[in-house]
Formats: structure tokens, sequence, C-alpha cells
């Protein structure tokens, strides 16, 4: 693993860019998609709507994209590279035209998307400005793929935006719901609502006279391809209902199907998902620009009534004449640990020393609060111990201020409260008050009626008299994630301040759940750095943990 650096709120550092490689089938051309690693907060779009988890993007008719918008596009073929010259190309996947040297993609104009194919041998491009194109749900993830598909040499079919149909009036009469228990009610927008702003037309696209025809109905469109059986047409990916979880939450269900193009309208026929073939796989992507890459030390650490041990990764960091405590980030995750479990973003700096603690939760479906804690109480413990005795960077004794991210947040105000040695704390997007999740949470999918003493343990409003040390919080101002609506962050900086302790409470304009731009990356990183060396500073009244014996930290939660 390495540690992701960023530039500071100047503009200096490193600003680090991707390349993603989108290339054609037969391997006789590709793209070069340069983009910045992250989104800034020029992309940001404020007339935006969302769908419960999902981040809509009302200029594409679909699902935000994940990635900054790219800077460039080089072609690369046996002719040679040439630069596309199309301004707001968007990052989404390329379609290659299987016979000539074409290539099809999106591009923003203004407010709407429009489809452009380019011919590479010839180097011309043309843009398609009378037609409005979409991404639906293609860009969900890597199972997704691209709005656009060839269809043969001469025509090209992509996802068309359906004509706006919200007229902004006011409801003329009271909404009434009925519902009979025991049972979850959801207030959940439903697919109604997700084809509203997502559904798209199948559209064929003629070339020569550019002529466009509809050929379905409204759909939810995650994947278009060749179909490669005797018969013409694509194949579709589509979401058709949505099915309960044992959890109370619904998730999308997709189905396959083909579309014969020989009847008019075009009709669906529906086929085994394994008609598709696999997925294909995420765009190949070339190695960032050189940086500074840190080396981490490992080791499991024993977690009293956890099935699986824990396992700390330290990064030490440089040598620095400014004192700094280490961060100690908590993260939980459920059976084995995975090794491929990325780097948390963003942390500071890479001169910063940081742990990561992964915490493989055992938490069956009669969990008390005695298992919990001693799961995490032991691996905290463990942790400070071994950073305490690590004297790897030529420092001993460093301060540890815990942290983690949602979930994270929450075990490591937990620990802040219950085990001593610690010298502050970072919250990141957590919830801090779990009446707010009384239908589950995290593992436990007990009601809070059924379990309210684990739901109290792990809510940090309980315990916020017993938060001694510092807490900086963080939180998006637009996350959208039901349990963590930013009200819960600065409910807990109201509660640790009523109980006579220290905090600072961050609110970010334009964040979600998890931050997405890099002006955040950069000015959080520079925040947490501070507050690492106030807590350095501050550190000397905090007791050390090995001055405790093993038994001395209890499971009375409050």
């Amino acid at each position: 693993m390495t540690l992701p650096t960023f530039a500071d709120e100047n503009g200096c550092g490193h600003e680090r860019e991707t390349v993603r490689l989108d290339a054609a089938a037969d391997g006789s051309a590709r793209a070069r998609v340069t983009s910045p690693a992250l989104l800034g907060i020029g992309d940001h779009r404020h007339a935006r709507r969302w769908w419960r988890d999902l981040r809509l993007d009302e200029s594409t008719c679909g699902v935000a994209a994940h990635r900054a918008q790219p800077t460039s596009m080089v072609i690369e073929h046996q002719g040679g590279r040439w630069a596309l010259p199309v301004r707001g190309v968007l990052g989404c996947g390329l379609a290659w035209n299987p016979v000539r040297p074409l290539v099809a993609g999106l591009a923003a104009s203004g407010a709407r998307a429009h489809a452009w194919v380019a011919d590479y041998a010839a180097r011309t491009v043309r843009i398609f400005g009378h037609v409005r194109a979409a991404t639906s749900l293609t860009g969900l993830d890597h199972g997704g793929g691209s709005p656009l598909c060839w269809l043969d040499e001469h025509r090209l079919v992509f996802l068309a935006a359906r004509p706006s149909e919200d007229t902004g009036a006011p409801r003329d009469g009271p909404l009434i719901y009925d519902a009979a228990g025991p049972g979850f009610v959801s207030f959940d927008p439903g697919l109604e609502e997700l084809l509203a702003a997502t559904g798209v037309a199948i559209s064929l696209l003629q070339l020569g006279d550019e002529a466009v025809q509809t050929l379905t109905r409204p759909l939810l469109v995650r994947r278009l391809q060749p179909h490669a059986g005797a018969r013409p047409g694509l194949l579709v990916q589509h979401a058709t209902h949505l099915r309960d979880g044992a959890d109370g939450h619904r998730s999308l269900v997709w189905s396959t199907a083909r579309l014969d193009l020989r009847t008019r309208p075009a009709t669906l026929h529906p086929c085994e998902d394994r008609a598709a073939g696999p997925p294909p796989p995420p765009p190949a992507a070339a190695p960032p620009g050189p940086g500074p890459r840190l080396s981490s030390s490992t080791r499991l650490l024993p977690a009293r009534g956890a099935a699986h041990p824990a396992r700390l990764a330290v990064f030490p960091g440089s040598v620095s004449d400014r004192p700094a405590a280490t961060l100690l980030w908590i993260r939980a995750c459920r059976g084995p640990l995975d090794a491929g479990m990325p780097v948390p973003a963003p942390l500071p700096d890479g001169g910063t020393p940081t742990a990561i603690l992964d915490l493989p939760l055992h938490w069956p479906a009669d969990a008390t609060v005695g298992l919990l804690h001693d799961q995490i109480v032991a691996a905290a413990r463990a942790a400070v111990e071994a950073l305490d005795d690590d004297q790897a960077d030529g420092v001993r004794s460093r301060p540890v201020v815990v942290g983690g991210h949602s979930f994270g947040a929450t075990l490591a105000l937990y620990a802040l409260a219950h085990v001593r040695g610690l010298a502050g704390a970072i919250a990141h997007s957590g919830c801090y008050n779990r009446t707010h999740t009384p239908f589950g949470f995290q593992c436990e999918r007990r009601r809070y009626w059924d379990a309210p003493d684990v739901y109290a343990a792990f809510s940090a409003l309980s315990f916020a008299d017993r938060i001694g040390a510092p807490v900086l919080i963080v939180h998006g101002l637009e996350d959208a994630n039901p349990a963590t609506h930013p009200d819960q962050a600065a409910d807990l900086y109201r509660a640790i301040v009523a109980t006579g302790g220290t905090a600072r409470l961050v609110l970010l304009p334009g964040e979600e759940h998890s931050f997405r731009y890099r002006e955040t990356h950069a000015r959080l990183a520079r925040i947490q750095r501070e507050w690492l060396e106030r807590a350095a500073a501050d550190s000397s009244d905090v007791v050390p943990a090995t001055a405790h014996p093993a038994g001395a930290v209890t499971a009375d939660v409050r």
C-alpha cells in the first residue's frame, strides 16, 4: 500500500493526473484520456437531483460521473497520434466502429450532452447537436459500459434523453399513506422517480443523413452491446424492478434483453443474463506520474472475541522538525481481511506518520455489547501499544490520534472514549445517533427495540461525556446518506462541548458522504496535519496506554 499525497491550498505540491486507456476490440486503435486525479470544485453542479444515495446529473440524464472531466483525449493508431479537437468531452466509455476508423463518444455543451463521431484516419469529427444524448445508468459500476454502440458501419445506437416532464406545479391535495405492521415502512423514492430522472429511449442515428429513429420506450439502461448471435440486434441490460433486502433496503434488479431491430417498433425479448457474456473489464489505466512513495510495515494484532485478527499497516512518514502525532485510522471489515483494500483518502500528506487498523468485527445475530466492546478495545489498545513501541521513525512514544470515516468514525470515537493513551480523534461523515437508523446499521440487523443497548453503545451522543480529548469533526453539507445527515455532525459537536469537551467542526460545501474534490483533499490534508500537531503539543496530559493493565477498561457503556 502507498499513501496518496495532495497539493497544498496554494496549489503547490503534487497535482496528480490519471490516464485512462480506451481501446478498440481488435487493438488497432486506442484513446489516451487524461483527467485530473480528482474532481475539482469547478465540476460541482448545483442544479442536480438525487435518487436515494445516487447523485444524478440532469445534463446527461444519468448517474453523475465519479471521475473528473477529461482535459485531453489523444487517439493513437497505426497512422499516428491525433488530439481530438472537441471541447467538453465526457469521461464515459467510447464506442469503436468494427469496420471503419471511427470512434464515438459524448460531449457536454451547456446543460446538454451530444454525441460526436471522429474519423481518426481522416482526422475529422462531427458533432450531432440536434439530438440530446444521455448516459442513464451506464456509469453506475464496472458492469456498465458505453452509452453508445455501433450497430454496423453506418448506424450508431445511443441513449436519447427524454423531454423533461417536471412542471414544478404543486400538488393539489394531501398525501395519505396506510400501513399495517409488523413491517418496514420506507419513504424512499421508487423506480418511477428514477425512471423520470434517468430513463432513456434507445435510439438509432444514421450517419449519412443524420436521421434519428426512436427504438424503445423509456428504460433504465446500464449496458449496451452488439448481439453476437444469428439474429441482428443488441443486448440491453436494464433495471426492471426493486428487490427488498433482509435489512429493509431495496436494490435494483437487472435483466438482459435482446433488442430485435427487424420489428417496428423494435421489441425487447428477455433472455438469460449469461447471454450477455461477462461484463467488460474496467478501462486500463496508465500509472500516474512520479510522486513520493512510502513503504509500510504490516502486522497482525489479536482482537479478543473476533474470528479473525486485526491488521495494522504503519506508514512512518518523514522526519520533520514540527511535532506531530501519529494518525491511527480505523476501518471495519467483514470476514477475513482483504489485502486489496485501498488506502483511505483524504489523509494528511505523506510526511505525516499514519497507521491503518483494519478490524474484522465478529458481529453475530445475537451480539452483545460486551462482545463488540472487547473486540474494538483490544484491537485499538494493541495498535496503540504497537505504535508506542515502534521506533522505525526515530521518535519514541509519539502521541496517537484515532480517526475513521462513516462507521469507522463511530469506532474511532468509541476507542477514544474507552482506551486510554489516545490524544484525540478525527471523525469523517459519521452517524452519531443510532436512533435515526432504528431498523439496523452496519452488521446489526436487529431493530432498535430489540437491542437498545447495542444502539446506545454505538451512538457517540450517548458517551459524549466520556470523550475527554479534542475531536475534529468533518462532514459534507450535501451528504445524502440518510444515516449521516450533516445535522449528525452538528449534534455531536454540541454534545462534546456541552459536556466539557473540546471539538472543532468542519463543514464542507458541495461535498457528499465521501469527499470528491481535489481542493477539499488539499485543504483537509492541511487542517488534519495542523490538528495532529496540536494534539502532539497538548499530549503531555494524555495518560499512556501502557500505564494501565489489560483489564482496566470495562464494558460499562452508557
